[in-house]
């Protein structure tokens, strides 16, 4: 295993043990807990870099369960978890793997708009340009 891969899964599996220790989501922080139907931009993929997902984000105490789903499909394409900061009740950071290469974790950073959409900026294992992601709450 080259020592990038090494230092990727040793990042991921840090924020995961932090992610999954923190003891209660911020006192202001919003309910963001829904289906939300996204548009993106992955540069990495020439042929087609604009992309539509659907987002799942499931509360479970004090974390979110995040499932994304390519439209029209029932199973998720990747999972994860995310949090907020104690001290930012408008923003929201997930980390995510796909089922399918488990060893390629992704971080997003959402930014909570005032009308309950997210703004998005993620990055994969490797990658080097940021990737965008928008989405509004289908429900």
């Amino acid at each position: 295993m080259n020592m990038i891969k090494k230092i990727s899964i040793a990042t991921t599996l840090g924020l995961f043990a932090i992610l999954t220790s923190v003891s209660s989501i911020a006192a202001g922080a919003p309910d963001i807990s829904g289906t939300y139907m996204c548009t993106g931009y992955d540069p990495t993929y020439a042929s087609s870099p604009h992309f539509t997902e659907t987002l799942v984000l499931q509360k479970n105490r004090d974390v979110y369960r995040v499932q994304i789903l390519n439209n029209q499909s029932t199973i998720p394409n990747f999972i994860g978890t995310a949090i907020f900061n104690n001290d930012v009740n408008d923003a929201i950071s997930i980390i995510y793997w796909s089922i399918k290469r488990p060893n390629n974790p992704a971080n997003e950073f959402f930014t909570i708009k005032p009308d309950g959409s997210l703004e998005g900026i993620y990055l994969d294992t490797g990658e080097s340009t940021p990737n965008t992601m928008s989405c509004t709450k289908s429900g």
